[in-house]
Protein backbone atom coordinates (compact mmCIF):
# COMPACT_ATOMS: atom_id res chain seq x y z
CA UNK A 1 0.00 0.00 0.00
CA UNK A 2 1.33 3.33 -0.72
CA UNK A 3 2.38 5.68 2.03
CA UNK A 4 0.28 8.81 2.92
CA UNK A 5 1.97 12.02 1.10
CA UNK A 6 -0.75 14.58 0.73
CA UNK A 7 -0.40 15.38 4.71
CA UNK A 8 2.06 17.73 6.12
CA UNK A 9 4.85 16.61 8.27
CA UNK A 10 4.91 19.67 10.62
CA UNK A 11 1.95 21.66 12.11
CA UNK A 12 1.70 25.31 10.66
CA UNK A 13 0.93 26.84 13.94
CA UNK A 14 1.75 26.37 18.06
CA UNK A 15 -1.55 26.78 19.16
CA UNK A 16 -4.91 25.32 18.38
CA UNK A 17 -8.25 24.51 20.15
CA UNK A 18 -8.35 20.83 19.73
CA UNK A 19 -5.50 18.28 18.67
CA UNK A 20 -6.84 15.04 17.84
CA UNK A 21 -4.27 12.21 18.46
CA UNK A 22 -5.51 9.25 15.60
CA UNK A 23 -7.40 9.55 12.95
CA UNK A 24 -9.77 6.38 12.76
CA UNK A 25 -13.42 7.07 12.97
CA UNK A 26 -13.50 8.09 16.55
CA UNK A 27 -10.45 10.99 16.03
CA UNK A 28 -12.06 11.87 12.48
CA UNK A 29 -15.82 12.58 13.88
CA UNK A 30 -14.29 14.82 16.46
CA UNK A 31 -12.04 16.56 14.56
CA UNK A 32 -14.30 17.28 12.00
CA UNK A 33 -17.46 18.22 14.31
CA UNK A 34 -14.71 20.38 16.04
CA UNK A 35 -13.93 22.51 12.97
CA UNK A 36 -17.74 22.55 11.88
CA UNK A 37 -18.12 24.39 15.23
CA UNK A 38 -15.68 26.78 14.39
CA UNK A 39 -12.57 25.27 15.90
CA UNK A 40 -8.63 25.51 15.03
CA UNK A 41 -8.25 21.46 14.76
CA UNK A 42 -4.97 19.39 14.11
CA UNK A 43 -4.83 15.82 14.09
CA UNK A 44 -2.03 13.63 13.84
CA UNK A 45 -1.71 10.30 12.88
CA UNK A 46 1.59 7.99 13.39
CA UNK A 47 1.21 6.20 9.67
CA UNK A 48 -1.69 6.36 6.89
CA UNK A 49 -5.08 8.95 7.31
CA UNK A 50 -8.12 6.70 8.32
CA UNK A 51 -6.65 4.60 10.85
CA UNK A 52 -6.69 0.73 11.76
CA UNK A 53 -10.27 1.24 10.50
CA UNK A 54 -9.55 2.01 7.11
CA UNK A 55 -6.22 0.30 6.25
CA UNK A 56 -6.57 -3.00 8.93
CA UNK A 57 -10.37 -3.53 10.26
CA UNK A 58 -13.40 -2.70 9.46
CA UNK A 59 -13.23 -1.65 6.28
CA UNK A 60 -10.48 -4.23 5.15
CA UNK A 61 -12.36 -7.47 6.19
CA UNK A 62 -15.89 -6.31 4.47
CA UNK A 63 -14.61 -5.51 1.34
CA UNK A 64 -12.46 -8.92 1.57
CA UNK A 65 -16.38 -10.45 2.57
CA UNK A 66 -17.86 -8.95 -0.87
CA UNK A 67 -14.81 -10.50 -3.05
CA UNK A 68 -14.78 -13.56 -1.29
CA UNK A 69 -18.42 -14.22 -2.10
CA UNK A 70 -17.83 -12.96 -5.78
CA UNK A 71 -15.03 -15.32 -6.19
CA UNK A 72 -17.16 -18.16 -6.27
CA UNK A 73 -18.63 -16.94 -9.96
CA UNK A 74 -15.82 -14.77 -10.92
CA UNK A 75 -12.88 -17.37 -9.81
CA UNK A 76 -10.66 -15.25 -8.22
CA UNK A 77 -7.52 -16.04 -6.32
CA UNK A 78 -6.80 -15.14 -2.54
CA UNK A 79 -4.13 -12.91 -4.25
CA UNK A 80 -6.93 -11.66 -6.62
CA UNK A 81 -8.96 -10.70 -3.65
CA UNK A 82 -6.00 -9.42 -1.48
CA UNK A 83 -5.33 -6.76 -4.50
CA UNK A 84 -8.63 -6.00 -4.64
CA UNK A 85 -8.92 -5.08 -0.92
CA UNK A 86 -5.90 -2.96 -1.26
CA UNK A 87 -7.06 -0.98 -3.97
CA UNK A 88 -10.34 -0.23 -2.26
CA UNK A 89 -8.44 0.88 1.22
CA UNK A 90 -6.66 2.83 -1.35
CA UNK A 91 -9.66 4.85 -2.67
CA UNK A 92 -10.91 5.01 0.76
CA UNK A 93 -7.71 6.92 2.42
CA UNK A 94 -8.14 9.72 -0.38
CA UNK A 95 -11.30 10.22 0.54
CA UNK A 96 -10.66 10.67 3.68
CA UNK A 97 -7.96 13.23 3.27
CA UNK A 98 -10.04 14.90 0.98
CA UNK A 99 -12.84 15.49 3.76
CA UNK A 100 -10.50 16.88 6.53
CA UNK A 101 -8.97 19.39 3.67
CA UNK A 102 -13.09 19.90 2.93
CA UNK A 103 -13.61 20.89 6.25
CA UNK A 104 -10.17 22.68 7.11
CA UNK A 105 -8.48 19.90 9.26
CA UNK A 106 -4.81 19.98 9.18
CA UNK A 107 -3.00 17.00 9.12
CA UNK A 108 0.54 15.76 10.07
CA UNK A 109 2.09 12.56 9.84
CA UNK A 110 4.06 11.62 12.90
CA UNK A 111 4.35 10.39 16.15
CA UNK A 112 2.62 12.07 19.16
CA UNK A 113 3.63 11.65 22.54
CA UNK A 114 2.28 14.69 25.69
CA UNK A 115 4.91 16.74 26.91
CA UNK A 116 2.45 17.93 29.66
CA UNK A 117 -1.61 17.72 29.87
CA UNK A 118 -1.71 20.74 26.96
CA UNK A 119 1.52 19.88 24.94
CA UNK A 120 1.93 17.71 22.11
CA UNK A 121 5.47 16.74 20.78
CA UNK A 122 4.95 15.25 16.97
CA UNK A 123 8.02 13.43 15.65
CA UNK A 124 8.14 11.99 12.40
CA UNK A 125 11.49 11.57 9.63
CA UNK A 126 11.78 15.22 9.10
CA UNK A 127 11.61 17.32 12.00
CA UNK A 128 10.00 17.41 15.88
CA UNK A 129 7.64 20.20 17.11
CA UNK A 130 5.28 20.94 19.51
CA UNK A 131 2.10 22.06 19.98
CA UNK A 132 -0.13 23.56 22.01
CA UNK A 133 -4.02 23.04 22.88
CA UNK A 134 -6.96 23.67 24.87
CA UNK A 135 -8.68 20.07 24.16
CA UNK A 136 -6.70 16.80 23.47
CA UNK A 137 -8.60 13.83 22.41
CA UNK A 138 -6.67 10.67 22.28
CA UNK A 139 -8.00 8.25 19.91
CA UNK A 140 -5.29 5.87 18.95
CA UNK A 141 -7.15 2.76 18.53
CA UNK A 142 -6.47 -0.75 19.70
CA UNK A 143 -3.87 -3.94 18.21
CA UNK A 144 -4.34 -7.47 17.97
CA UNK A 145 -2.28 -8.78 21.20
CA UNK A 146 0.62 -11.19 20.45
CA UNK A 147 1.86 -13.07 23.05
CA UNK A 148 5.06 -12.91 23.20
CA UNK A 149 5.58 -17.24 23.60
CA UNK A 150 4.13 -17.34 20.16
CA UNK A 151 6.42 -16.79 16.93
CA UNK A 152 4.13 -14.57 14.91
CA UNK A 153 6.33 -14.86 11.63
CA UNK A 154 3.79 -13.73 9.34
CA UNK A 155 4.27 -16.50 7.54
CA UNK A 156 2.40 -18.81 9.09
CA UNK A 157 1.45 -17.24 12.31
CA UNK A 158 -0.72 -14.17 11.56
CA UNK A 159 -2.66 -11.60 13.78
CA UNK A 160 -5.69 -10.04 12.03
CA UNK A 161 -3.64 -6.83 10.75
CA UNK A 162 -0.86 -9.26 9.12
CA UNK A 163 -3.51 -11.55 7.35
CA UNK A 164 -4.00 -8.77 5.14
CA UNK A 165 -0.67 -9.14 3.51
CA UNK A 166 -1.31 -12.57 2.46
CA UNK A 167 -1.27 -13.59 -0.64
CA UNK A 168 -0.81 -17.28 -1.43
CA UNK A 169 -2.83 -20.22 -1.99
CA UNK A 170 -3.59 -22.39 1.17
CA UNK A 171 -5.54 -25.18 1.53
CA UNK A 172 -5.42 -25.24 5.44
CA UNK A 173 -6.44 -22.71 8.03
CA UNK A 174 -6.30 -22.52 11.77
CA UNK A 175 -8.33 -19.47 13.56
CA UNK A 176 -7.82 -19.58 17.03
CA UNK A 177 -10.14 -17.39 18.89
CA UNK A 178 -14.08 -17.49 17.89
CA UNK A 179 -15.34 -14.15 19.01
CA UNK A 180 -16.13 -11.56 16.15
CA UNK A 181 -13.24 -11.23 14.19
CA UNK A 182 -12.10 -14.77 14.21
CA UNK A 183 -15.81 -15.89 12.99
CA UNK A 184 -15.76 -13.14 10.60
CA UNK A 185 -12.69 -14.79 8.86
CA UNK A 186 -13.44 -18.01 9.37
CA UNK A 187 -16.51 -17.03 7.15
CA UNK A 188 -14.53 -15.13 4.50
CA UNK A 189 -11.74 -17.82 4.36
CA UNK A 190 -13.54 -20.77 3.82
CA UNK A 191 -16.03 -18.68 1.20
CA UNK A 192 -12.63 -18.98 -0.59
CA UNK A 193 -12.80 -22.43 -0.69
CA UNK A 194 -9.80 -22.82 2.19
CA UNK A 195 -10.48 -25.71 5.29
CA UNK A 196 -10.60 -23.50 8.33
CA UNK A 197 -10.96 -24.90 11.66
CA UNK A 198 -12.66 -22.53 14.35
CA UNK A 199 -11.32 -23.09 17.90
CA UNK A 200 -12.19 -21.49 20.72
CA UNK A 201 -11.66 -22.43 24.96
CA UNK A 202 -15.10 -20.95 25.61
CA UNK A 203 -18.25 -23.81 25.08
CA UNK A 204 -20.22 -21.22 23.44
CA UNK A 205 -20.09 -19.19 20.52
CA UNK A 206 -20.34 -15.54 20.64
CA UNK A 207 -21.89 -15.28 23.82
CA UNK A 208 -22.96 -11.81 23.77
CA UNK A 209 -25.22 -11.70 20.52
CA UNK A 210 -28.56 -13.19 20.28
CA UNK A 211 -28.95 -16.84 20.20
CA UNK A 212 -31.37 -16.69 17.06
CA UNK A 213 -28.33 -15.23 15.16
CA UNK A 214 -25.54 -17.43 16.57
CA UNK A 215 -27.49 -20.72 15.41
CA UNK A 216 -27.90 -19.20 12.13
CA UNK A 217 -24.00 -18.72 12.21
CA UNK A 218 -23.38 -22.13 13.52
CA UNK A 219 -25.24 -23.65 10.54
CA UNK A 220 -23.98 -21.68 7.95
CA UNK A 221 -20.63 -22.75 9.24
CA UNK A 222 -21.27 -26.11 8.89
CA UNK A 223 -22.85 -25.91 5.33
CA UNK A 224 -19.37 -24.07 4.66
CA UNK A 225 -16.93 -26.87 6.08
CA UNK A 226 -15.92 -24.68 8.91
CA UNK A 227 -14.81 -27.45 11.86
CA UNK A 228 -15.60 -25.57 14.89
CA UNK A 229 -14.55 -26.96 18.14
CA UNK A 230 -15.66 -25.57 21.37
CA UNK A 231 -13.79 -26.23 25.14
CA UNK A 232 -10.33 -26.65 22.97
CA UNK A 233 -7.06 -25.52 24.51
CA UNK A 234 -4.37 -25.31 22.24
CA UNK A 235 -0.09 -26.04 22.61
CA UNK A 236 2.79 -26.27 21.06
CA UNK A 237 2.24 -24.19 18.39
CA UNK A 238 5.37 -23.83 16.08
CA UNK A 239 6.34 -23.73 12.53
CA UNK A 240 7.67 -26.81 10.82
CA UNK A 241 9.06 -27.53 8.15
CA UNK A 242 8.12 -30.65 5.87
CA UNK A 243 10.23 -32.64 3.57
CA UNK A 244 9.21 -30.61 0.19
CA UNK A 245 10.06 -27.56 1.56
CA UNK A 246 6.84 -26.36 2.54
CA UNK A 247 6.77 -24.40 6.18
CA UNK A 248 3.35 -25.84 7.90
CA UNK A 249 2.09 -24.92 11.38
CA UNK A 250 1.99 -27.63 13.85
CA UNK A 251 -0.31 -27.47 17.09
CA UNK A 252 -2.05 -29.61 19.91
CA UNK A 253 -5.47 -29.37 20.26
CA UNK A 254 -7.36 -30.81 23.12
CA UNK A 255 -10.62 -31.55 23.37
CA UNK A 256 -12.48 -33.07 26.33
CA UNK A 257 -9.14 -34.54 27.37
CA UNK A 258 -7.84 -35.81 24.34
CA UNK A 259 -5.18 -34.34 22.50
CA UNK A 260 -4.48 -34.10 18.91
CA UNK A 261 -1.70 -33.27 16.68
CA UNK A 262 -2.85 -31.04 13.38
CA UNK A 263 -1.19 -29.39 10.61
CA UNK A 264 -2.33 -26.33 9.16
CA UNK A 265 -0.88 -24.29 6.40
CA UNK A 266 -1.33 -21.02 8.65
CA UNK A 267 -3.02 -19.92 11.69
CA UNK A 268 -4.73 -16.54 12.28
CA UNK A 269 -4.70 -15.57 15.71
CA UNK A 270 -7.50 -13.76 16.96
CA UNK A 271 -7.51 -14.25 21.06
CA UNK A 272 -7.95 -10.28 22.14
CA UNK A 273 -6.57 -6.72 21.32
CA UNK A 274 -4.69 -4.18 23.21
CA UNK A 275 -4.67 -0.03 23.51
CA UNK A 276 -1.97 1.55 21.63
CA UNK A 277 -0.84 3.81 24.81
CA UNK A 278 3.17 3.60 24.92
CA UNK A 279 4.00 6.57 22.51
CA UNK A 280 1.72 8.73 24.06
CA UNK A 281 4.27 9.52 27.16
CA UNK A 282 1.46 9.52 29.44
CA UNK A 283 3.30 9.67 32.78
CA UNK A 284 4.02 13.11 32.00
CA UNK A 285 0.34 13.68 33.08
CA UNK A 286 0.12 11.80 35.72
CA UNK A 287 -1.82 8.67 33.75
CA UNK A 288 -1.25 5.20 33.22
CA UNK A 289 -3.19 2.60 30.76
CA UNK A 290 -4.21 -0.66 32.70
CA UNK A 291 -3.23 -4.29 31.73
CA UNK A 292 -5.49 -4.05 28.43
CA UNK A 293 -3.52 -0.94 27.40
CA UNK A 294 -6.38 1.24 28.13
CA UNK A 295 -6.96 4.38 29.97
CA UNK A 296 -10.21 4.92 32.40
CA UNK A 297 -12.34 7.36 31.89
CA UNK A 298 -16.15 8.46 33.35
CA UNK A 299 -19.34 8.79 31.61
CA UNK A 300 -17.97 11.38 29.19
CA UNK A 301 -14.91 9.45 28.14
CA UNK A 302 -12.39 12.23 29.99
CA UNK A 303 -9.65 10.73 31.91
CA UNK A 304 -8.97 11.88 35.53
CA UNK A 305 -6.69 14.78 33.76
Amino acid sequence: MKKTTSCKSKASSDKYDLVVIGSGPGGHRAAVQASKLGKKVLIVEKDQMGGACLHLGTIPSKTLREHALASKHANFTIGDIMDKTHSVIEEERLITEEHFRRNKVEMVQGIASFVDKHTIEIRNLETTCRVKADVIVVATGTRPRRPTDLNFDDKTLFDSDSILGFSKELKTLLVLGAGVIGCEYSSIFARMGVAVTLVDSRNELLGSIDREIVDALTKQFEKSGVQLKLSTEFANLSSVEKRNGQTVASVDLTTDGETESRNFDAVLYCLGRTGNHEALNLDAIGLKADSRGLIAVNSNYQPSV
